[in-house]
């Protein structure tokens, strides 16, 4: 069986929930990953490019955007640093800009261009990275907060989104996107955690993706 064959079956491996239908996620192994929605609230392209670039600008080591103080220390003198990082969201062409404000005076035009937007969220850097034996009950976990949820996301991201003013400033009104994967039926037969498929799966996504509001 070749590998590519995964991608035959993908629509019962892979699972797009909102709210409304986390009721409906499987009672399975997986690995998921939470995305913000990209809802049109302004006319104003330049307030989306904002907002969406603020919901990843977030260190989930210092609670807030990245930035950090340092005193370097030399023969005679010692100098304070502070680095922060920068949003810069203006990086569309020009001619984009011409063709959304034609765009959102089309009442029609601008519902489907909604709809496409509202379909690529999950195109976007994922917010949180996780992996669970019960992908159901990791959801609900994240959607109380509290001690129901160890990994902090449901604080740490309503807590930003709040402060930043979001559109969307509740994990319940996030996207959860998972996949299944398969494990032993024993789970005593795993010699550590990393023989599970969903456990090296989340390690390298996170490695690489590198989910914000997740901590290393």
């Amino acid at each position: 069986m070749s590998v590519n064959d995964v991608w035959r079956r993908i629509d019962k491996q892979l699972g797009v929930y909102l709210k409304g239908s986390f009721d409906q996620i499987p009672k399975e192994a997986g690995v998921y990953a939470w995305f913000y929605p990209i809802k049109v609230s302004s006319y104003d392209l330049n307030e989306l490019l904002r907002e969406l670039s603020q919901v990843s600008n977030y260190d989930a080591k210092s609670g807030a955007h990245p930035a950090g103080k340092n005193d370097i220390e030399f023969n005679w003198k010692t100098i304070k640093v502070y680095i922060e990082e920068g949003i810069r969201f203006n990086q569309i062409p020009s001619p984009v800009y011409g063709a959304w404000d034609g765009i959102v005076n089309n009442e029609e035009k601008f519902l489907e261009l909604r709809k496409a937007l509202m379909s690529a969220s999950i195109l976007m850097p994922p917010l949180y990275i996780g992996k669970t034996i019960n992908l159901r009950n990791r959801c609900s976990q994240h959607l109380k907060g509290g001690s129901d949820e160890k990994s902090g996301f449901h604080q740490r991201f309503e807590k930003y989104a709040e402060d930043k003013e979001f559109t969307t400033r509740k994990v319940e009104d996030l996207i959860f996107v998972c996949i299944r994967t398969q494990v032993h039926e024993n789970q005593n037969n795993y010699n550590n955690a990393y023989d599970n498929p969903h456990s090296i799966v989340e390690e390298i996504l996170k490695a690489t993706a590198r989910p914000p509001y997740g901590v290393k």
